[in-house]
């Protein structure tokens, strides 16, 4: 008797994007980097003074390997008009922790410096705080600080600048793991090389997406953010002062009513005006950073709309089938592997939101189990998933399951947060 069995192969799950965030000063080169290594038509120069302060992502195929570059607006920017430091953290954090909610992880940061700034400004020492802040120092190991410019200096000066850079200002980056980098315009390979050495690394959460995606911090909160409140808050103080000396001696200028003191008055009355305008600024940027950040929660909701609201959780048995022209997609979803695994299960485990969403859509089973009776639920605990563990049980996934070694999701919460939302699901 010859016994035919049919093994059905569970589908492939795509691989994420290499996401690699560029930083550095407005003009720094972060453009020409990215149009250098990708080919694509990247706004560089003067074309940069008409965008606002967002993040533009620019993807491309690398090796086979699709590739995200995310162009960064500086820091403590010249052009103030344009947009506010406040403003600038709050476009490249909406975008991070969006990324991050989709279970999608940063495998690298380029930070650019030009090799010919004999000395660090304000500008620079800015955007090299808010690096570390917003990436966290265990994070650095996947920071190349990559210099430019080699081709306006002679090898001896620009190896001389190098090490002040090093000894002075990089060394504690260094000193988590932050690599150096050479970019020499002449050789676009100089480009390559440091992406190449960048996809080669694990992804890893960024500081700023950790204290805002997963502990359910305020903008003014963050690392980051409280670089920013206290620039705003010292700015303030000192707009504060210079409009109290003004308005006094306008007022002195005023009663003298001397004809000779017009043109005086009116530079300072201009004087005042501005300062009122950038008082206006440092109150918008406040506001940003106490509810920006419930605007970019909202925002993040929008992935759950389409979402159904969550029942009390069904048990593993009564979870509804799925319609019928889903039974196929289903049946593959809901097939372990040699490994004992299902698809489900992977993806959930590493935070892959996108894919766990769309499985969900297409029939898979959410309390499924593996050969040792692990669900999905038990490792996007495990692992701080927040947002994949919310998806999970609102399509009811068993907030109870035992696995073989007697575990259960609650058992694996490691914070307070993700207890607190299992409890609120019946979690014992």
């Amino acid at each position: 008797m010859s016994i035919i069995c049919n093994i059905k192969m569970a589908p492939p799950i795509p691989p994420d994007p290499i996401i690699i965030l560029l930083i550095g000063i407005t003009g720094i080169g972060k453009s020409t980097f990215i149009k250098q290594v990708t080919g694509l038509d990247v706004p560089i120069g003067d074309d940069l003074e008409s965008l606002t302060a967002s993040v533009t992502t620019y993807k491309t195929r690398i090796s086979g390997k699709e590739v995200w570059f995310m162009d960064t607006p500086g820091f403590n920017d010249t052009n103030q008009a344009q947009r506010s430091d406040t403003e600038v953290l709050g476009a490249v954090s909406t975008e991070l922790v969006k990324q991050h909610r989709e279970g999608l992880l940063v495998n690298g940061v380029v930070y650019l410096h030009k090799i010919t700034e004999d000395r660090m400004y304000g500008t620079h020492v800015s955007n090299l705080l808010m690096l570390r802040r917003l990436v966290g120092e265990p994070s650095l190991r996947n920071v190349v600080l990559a210099t430019t410019k080699w081709d306006a200096v002679t090898q001896e000066e620009g190896e001389k600048r190098e090490r002040q850079l090093k000894q002075r200002y990089w060394a504690r980056l260094i000193e988590h793991g932050a690599k150096v980098a050479r970019i020499r315009k002449e050789i676009p390979q100089s480009y390559l090389g440091v992406v190449d050495s960048l996809m080669e690394n694990m992804g890893i959460t960024l500081q700023i997406q950790k204290e805002l995606g997963d502990d359910g911090l305020t903008l003014e909160q963050s690392s980051a953010g409280k670089v920013v409140l206290d620039e705003v808050n010292k700015a303030t103080a000192a707009f504060k002062r210079q409009m109290e000396r003004l308005s006094e001696e306008l007022k002195i200028t005023t009663e003298q009513g001397q004809q000779n003191m017009k043109s005086l008055q009116d530079l300072m009355t201009r004087e005042k005006n501005d300062l009122e305008a950038k008082l206006q600024q440092a109150a918008r940027d406040r506001e940003i950073l106490q509810k920006g950040i419930q605007e970019l929660q909202r925002e993040l909701a929008s992935h759950n709309a389409h979402t159904p609201a969550p029942p009390s959780p069904p048990p593993s048995s009564s979870f509804p089938p799925p319609p019928p022209q889903q039974l196929q997609q289903s049946e593959n979803y809901n097939v372990l592997d040699s490994k004992g695994e299902f698809p489900l299960y992977r993806a959930a485990a590493g935070g892959h939101y996108s894919t766990v969403k769309r499985m969900l859509e297409g029939g898979a089973n959410p309390s499924m189990r593996t050969k040792y009776q692990w669900t999905a639920l038990h490792w996007a605990v495990g692992n701080g998933h927040t947002d994949v563990v919310q998806l999970l049980l609102a399509y009811g996934a068993e907030v109870n399951a035992v696995s073989d070694t007697r575990r259960r999701p609650l058992s694996m919460a490691g914070t307070e947060r993700m207890r607190h939302l299992l409890r609120q699901r019946g979690a014992s």
